[in-house]
């Protein structure tokens, strides 16, 4: 596989937020050094059960050439090791100490059971939105011509006050 450029959102709504995300940024770089991490934004959860904590987010962007699904196969097992749940029919929902997803590599569009790019739920995430515009404002969603800035846009006038998200470092 040639060298892409890889987004990868962090998230964290249980426990030590802050120290998981810390601890996940450490991790991504034993990948790949990082080309760019957003700064932590705290965000309200989203189609999470009654009770769930705010989530603490960000993005980061790396360098890397090996196979997508032995990447998303590398972010899985350290989610688990942090104490992530294995994934249920709605796995995606439930609060964790750390959830790692691939966002996009480059242009590539992937449609695959396990892996799909650019992430399905990408456009509808003020608190994925927020920090990509942060770092690569230019961004531009494969299959569209519409940036990422564009896409936040979008996005803030859709959900309104539904979604929060809020730079805090």
């Amino acid at each position: 596989m040639p060298l892409v450029i890889i987004g990868v959102a962090l998230g964290s709504n249980l426990g030590n937020r802050r120290k998981h995300l810390d601890d996940a940024v450490d991790f991504l770089q034993t990948i790949a050094p990082l080309a760019a991490l957003s700064s932590y934004y705290v965000s309200q959860p989203v189609d999470c059960p009654p009770g769930a904590g705010y989530f603490y987010n960000a993005v980061a962007q790396f360098r890397y050439e090996d196979d997508l699904p032995g990447l998303l196969e590398r972010l899985q097992r350290y989610e688990i090791t942090r104490g992530r749940s294995l994934p249920s029919e709605r796995g995606f929902n439930v609060p964790r100490p750390i959830d790692l997803d691939i966002l996009y590599a480059d242009g590539t569009l992937v449609a695959e059971p396990r892996l799909t790019l650019p992430h399905p739920r990408l456009t509808e995430r003020l608190f994925v939105l927020e920090p990509l515009v942060e770092i690569a404002p230019d961004w531009i969603l494969p299959g569209s011509e519409l940036t990422a800035l564009e896409l936040l846009t979008r996005c803030r006038q859709k959900f309104g006050k539904q979604q929060v998200c809020l730079r805090i470092a």
